[in-house]
């Protein structure tokens, strides 16, 4: 068996991750962020983009109430040919897909970008063709609208807002379980490092899970699924010495899905997901 370059895609995804919590650390309540993932298929041995997928990048920017704000996008390989050979491709699918939404967003500013070449590390099961992929998160800033008008009708009471929501990307659960994959246990303590910067505010840790049907009680078996991998995060903070008196965990089942209809493993895994969100202390 080849050995991977699992060092080198670690240091670049370690680079990306800072990227990403840079920019979600900026979240206020009237600058809100969202973000979501893209996965493209490119042909055997291919880097051009299908049509099909040029047209779902389009939509990217179809969106007037919120633009790009960064990109990180990541390309992969199967594992025909030669390691250093299906290095240079991934980066090439990666570099193939940056110029065309460079193209797209045309007069716009365009958006911080990371690129990444992982070549054939972090395999999908199933078909070789499901590894021929880019991978593009995009996270978006809420264009600010005007404040309404005042009214003499009270308040509707609402729920508090996040100064900032963290998506701890690529933390993976194993299917049905609340326990982190091996290559998510050796992820995790970099996120801990960077959760360090937080360590004054409140955390609360939102577990999710997957699931194609509606979860409508929380005795569902799912949904406690979804609580016990928040508290599998809320574990680690605490270990590493974080007060538990700032956090607090709980289930979401499978509110809020990334991916409503997931066509690959690797869709499904992003709605399998722990969010953290942050309340910064008031001064």
């Amino acid at each position: 068996m080849r050995s991977r370059p699992c060092l080198f895609a670690l240091l670049v995804f370690i680079q990306a991750i800072t990227m990403i919590a840079r920019a979600q650390s900026t979240t206020t309540v009237t600058q809100r962020q969202s973000r979501d993932t893209l996965v493209l298929h490119f042909g055997f041995n291919q880097d051009i983009l299908r049509k099909q997928d040029s047209s779902r990048l389009g939509r990217l920017f179809q969106d007037n109430d919120r633009i790009i704000d960064t990109l990180v996008i990541a390309g992969y390989t199967d594992t025909v040919g030669t390691i250093d050979y299906n290095q240079k491709l991934s980066l090439r699918r990666a570099r193939a897909t940056t110029i065309y939404l460079k193209q797209l967003a045309g007069d716009v500013s365009p958006p911080a970008t990371t690129i990444q070449g992982f070549g054939e590390t972090d395999p999908i099961a199933g078909s070789d063709s499901l590894n021929r992929r880019v991978r593009v998160v995009v996270i978006y800033r809420y264009v600010p609208t005007s404040s309404p008008a005042p009214t003499l009708s009270a308040p509707t009471p609402s729920a508090p807002q996040p100064d900032t929501l963290i998506t701890l990307t690529d933390i993976n659960f194993i299917e049905d379980s609340p326990n982190l994959t091996e290559a998510s246990r050796m992820i995790i303590p970099e996120y801990i490092r960077m959760l360090q910067r937080y360590k004054s505010d409140s955390l609360e840790i939102d577990g999710y899970c997957h699931s194609q049907t509606p979860i409508t009680s929380t005795s569902d078996p799912l949904f406690k699924l979804s609580v016990k991998r928040a508290k599998l995060i809320y574990d680690y903070l605490v270990d590493e010495g974080f007060d538990r008196t700032k956090l607090s965990y709980k289930g979401m089942g499978n509110a809020r899905p990334k991916n409503e209809h997931p066509v690959t493993a690797e869709e499904a895994r992003a709605n399998m997901r722990v969010e953290i969100r942050v309340f910064h202390k008031k001064q």
